[in-house]
């Protein structure tokens, strides 16, 4: 009876055996074709995969974790858990090995687990230590690469950057990384200094992305290199562009950040030519209209004459169309107002002293809303040639002084300082009670000097409405009303301000 009870056992013994053999061998499987579809991209079926390795591991580590393959099964179970984005119960999982097993290999291996649990969760110093372990353990060469990988961003993280720095420079092996950890190792690296390491990731995920479908992340990415290495960023994106059979929108975001690039070196008109080259293949693609409206920014910035900001319009009907609402919003402004900048550089160059005020309102909005001093001096000059005794003379004057340290180019006389200093004699031979000298020398005013500020700044509101008139037909001229005296403790509009009107 003993002997036929032995039988039986034995027989039971060797059948669950077996079953956790077989349930092990299917694990494994899926969870390597789990890894294999998260590499490729497909997130949604490796989840579903990874979510099958945890339940038939869990089976094992719960029913039968006398069993010799339960340490195994945990580990697997913990290793799914953290392509799932659970880490708490990672870390749960990755503890229980301890009890489950007496081996080195899987202890050290399971304290390494849970160290990337830790970080995950948020304790930088608990998964430090936990790595740190396993590191100076037995371990396999992959998951060695893992946890150098992060323990460096762990001590990113308790901010000790050399330490950091160390461990994400020896971090050679990306095989277990999935496209999301190449990224944040990549953005590590360049945190800490390590800029060609980081280059190396960074061109992998590019090339890897046929269309420039890139995240969010990938993209602050690039714009962080085109600041920090913009040198570095440019040459690596030199090599890529060569590549045979780049579609176009490929082509587009890679002159694209070329031109981020030469932008933060300084190289203004390398940045140009590659936002340029950029528009050239796909005006209308995400990267073509980013491109027309960095273009259009440098343009107007380094412009100087009205011409090169006239020249910006078309680029600015480009990026107003961009899907990007943080280019989107600048962009029709900028077309606004560049728009309207244009009809008044016409309206004073085809009439000369009869349409001069457009000048000033022009020199105005170069400087005040475009950020194109060198035009804006340049305008307030043009303005004091056409209309010398002008009532709006010191309003021009002062708008020239403003922009002292940026003289005008070639298409207006400008002599500099030699400049400053008649403009200056202007100001000062001007009759003391003119409301715009008052006005800029900040003296005491009383109402009849604001009021004759006030009536200055109609009269000139009613003198650019004539102008408008010239080249929009839909102005009308609104007869003007009696003038209200203005409140003695109200500060009057100041010169050169937006006076709300659209022209």
């Amino acid at each position: 009876m003993r002997r036929e009870w032995l039988a039986i056992g034995g027989v039971s013994l060797l059948t669950a055996s077996c079953v956790y053999f077989n349930a092990m061998y299917d694990a494994r499987l899926t969870y390597g074709e789990a890894v294999r579809l998260q590499r490729a991209g497909e997130q949604a079926p490796a989840r579903v995969r990874f979510d099958s390795v945890i339940a038939m591991t869990d089976r094992i580590v719960v029913e039968h974790p006398e069993s010799k393959y339960a340490a195994s099964a945990a580990l697997l179970k913990a290793r799914s858990e953290l392509a799932n984005g659970r880490p708490e119960a990672a870390s749960r999982t990755a503890a229980r090995v301890g009890g489950l097993t007496d081996d080195a290999r899987d202890l050290d291996t399971a304290a390494g687990l849970e160290g990337v649990a830790r970080r995950q969760i948020g304790d930088a110093a608990g998964a430090d230590s936990l790595l740190t372990r396993a590191l100076d353990g037995s371990i396999s060469d992959d998951d060695r690469a893992l946890f150098l990988f992060q323990r460096g961003m762990a001590r990113l993280d308790l901010e000790r950057p050399q330490e950091a720095a160390s461990d994400l420079a020896a971090t050679g092996f990306q095989g277990e990384l999935s496209e999301l950890a190449r990224l944040d190792l990549a953005r590590a690296l360049a945190k800490v200094g390590q800029y060609d390491s980081s280059l190396r990731l960074t061109v992998e995920l590019i090339a890897a992305n046929r269309f420039a479908n890139f995240g969010q992340g990938l993209l602050a990415h690039l714009d962080t290199l085109a600041r920090r290495a913009p040198v570095a960023l440019d040459s690596a994106l030199a090599v890529e562009l060569v590549q045979p059979g780049l579609p176009d929108t490929k082509l587009g975001a890679l002159y694209y950040f070329r031109g981020r690039a030469g932008e933060h070196a300084s190289d203004t008109l390398a940045a140009l030519t590659f936002y340029d080259s950029a528009r050239a293949g796909a005006e209308r693609s995400r990267y073509g209209t980013a491109a027309s409206y960095r273009a259009a920014r440098l343009r107007i910035l380094r412009a100087t004459s009205p011409g090169d900001i006239v020249e910006t319009r078309s680029y600015l009907e480009t990026a107003a169309n961009t899907l990007d609402p943080a280019i989107s919003f600048d962009a029709v402004r900028l077309r606004e107002r560049v728009g309207l900048f244009s009809n008044l550089v016409a309206a004073y160059e085809s009439r000369g002293s009869t349409a001069a005020e457009a000048a000033l309102r022009a020199a105005e909005i170069a400087g005040s809303d475009l950020a194109a001093p060198r035009v804006a001096r340049g305008l307030y000059l043009r303005y004091l040639e056409l209309a010398p005794g002008s009532p709006w003379a010191a309003k021009a004057i002062y708008g020239a002084l403003l922009y002292a340290d940026t003289p005008a180019a070639g298409w207006v006389d400008d002599e500099g300082v030699g400049t400053d200093d008649r403009l200056r004699e202007m100001l000062a031979a001007l009759d003391e009670t003119d409301p715009y000298r008052i006005s800029i020398e900040d003296r005491s005013r009383d109402a009849a000097v604001d009021s004759a500020y006030v009536l200055a700044e109609t009269d000139l509101r009613r003198r650019l409405l004539e102008i408008r008139m010239l080249y929009d037909t839909t102005a009308v001229l609104i007869q003007p009303q009696d003038t209200v005296q203005p409140d003695p403790d109200e500060q009057p509009e100041q010169a050169g301000e937006d006076d709300g009107v659209a022209f």
